[in-house]
């Protein structure tokens, strides 16, 4: 291997290293991304389903009181 051909290969090794890091960290982090979103769903649909049975047992409570309600008038 001559002078050139090395310069030219170490050139290119210059610009292919950097783009494959690249390429690597942009998956890491889209993997870092969806498991945080995966995440944040899981835990939302945990809140609106507590809301939900919260929001039922309101209803009842809202019905035992009116019906207390007639009870007494």
């Amino acid at each position: 291997m001559n002078q050139k051909s090395k310069e030219v290969f170490w050139r290119g090794m210059g610009m292919l290293i950097p783009i494959v890091f690249s390429a690597i960290a942009l998956a890491v982090h889209w993997g870092v991304v969806t498991t945080r979103l995966s995440y944040f769903e899981s835990r939302l649909k945990e809140v609106i389903q507590s809301v939900d049975k919260q929001g039922d047992t309101l209803t009842q409570v809202q019905k035992d009181v009116s019906f207390i309600k007639g009870k007494i008038k």
